[in-house]
């Protein structure tokens, strides 16, 4: 059978209709072409050209009638599989697009690759949601904790950040952002490139537009930014396994090496709030940080191993518990 002219140019208007329609006048066509279908008669067909075949008459025009009949079937059916190939239907993506869930857990950073070829380095505790793949205008992930990315430059696609009331765009850049739920801010501090970040907590909206070296503060709770010029290798040596502390509180020397470490960490002299510890850990025991920690620091730490305790059927975190000396 052949495709007559006026067949390649109904497909190629076809084809050009196709872009200039909207999703959802895509759709209402799609069920029309649908319904043609279903009204095609095949069994009826198939008696008429039965009846036919019975009557002496040439295998010629019997094959005639049946290329006039495949055509009747063939012509909806190629317009149907060219629509699918150029409309996005939602039902179609639901079920064919997987959303990724990948979590750091205490004691670990890990490394991850997206569908865009963007890498994400996660923090302990920290928990990335994210398609695959990537659909639609944006390259949208959620995140939950801390994360150094590098994101894969894609102009006509941003990449896009959402944690708690918080959300960061860029095209192409690296930088890290810290949100915690426990934490009373949210951080971002630009390495490279460029980000907007945007905000809303108590109904205060904010913008902001980063530029490298920049260090933006969130406060959760009253919607106010603070923006600071830094040395940027602090905040982001810990995804090269790098523990920073930099005129760091003793509340914070706290929360890094608990989630760091997987510990727990008891303040038990207040005193030690006036206190600032700056030194660098690179890849080393827990037994290691805390001694040298004692030698640089007017601190006793005691350590005390985890238990397991039989009657719950658990085990409980290893201790590290901080006095003055």
């Amino acid at each position: 059978m052949h495709i007559k002219d006026t067949d390649n140019a109904r497909i190629a208007g076809f084809i050009r209709n196709r872009k200039s329609l909207t999703e959802e006048q895509q759709l209402v066509e799609a069920g029309k072409i649908i319904n043609q279908i279903n009204e095609v008669d095949v069994t009826t067909a198939w008696r008429n050209v039965s009846g036919r075949i019975n009557q002496p008459k040439t295998s010629r025009l019997i094959f005639r009638q049946l290329q006039r009949i495949a055509a009747v079937l063939f012509f909806p059916v190629l317009l149907v599989s060219m629509w699918s190939l150029f409309v996005k239907i939602p039902e179609i993506k639901s079920t064919l697009i997987a959303h990724q869930e990948v979590t750091s857990p205490i004691g670990c950073r890990t490394k991850v690759e997206l569908p865009d070829g963007t890498y994400a380095w996660l923090n302990a505790e920290s928990t990335i949601k994210f398609p695959v793949p990537f659909i639609g205008q944006k390259r949208e992930v959620e995140l939950m904790g801390e994360a150094y990315f590098e994101v894969t430059p894609n102009k006509e696609k941003p990449f896009v950040i959402t944690s708690d009331e918080a959300k960061v765009t860029v095209l192409g850049t690296s930088f890290n952002f810290r949100s915690y739920e426990e934490d009373k801010v949210v951080e971002v501090v630009l390495k490279e490139g460029a980000v907007r970040l945007e905000s809303e907590y108590n109904n205060i909206a904010s913008e902001y537009l980063m530029k490298p070296n920049n260090r933006v503060v969130v406060n959760k709770r009253s919607g106010e930014l603070k923006i600071t010029d830094v040395h940027v290798d602090k905040y982001i040596a810990w995804h090269k396994n790098k523990l920073v502390f930099d005129e760091s509180s003793i509340e914070e020397l706290a929360a890094k090496l608990e989630r760091w470490y997987g510990v727990e960490v008891i303040i038990e002299d207040k005193n030690l709030q006036a206190y600032r510890f700056s030194t660098t850990f690179e890849n080393e025991s827990l037994q290691h940080v805390i001694d040298l920690l004692e030698l640089s620091s007017p601190i006793n730490i005691e350590y005390k191993q985890a238990e397991y305790k039989p009657e719950a059927k658990t085990v409980t975190k290893s201790k590290i518990i901080i006095t003055k000396r």
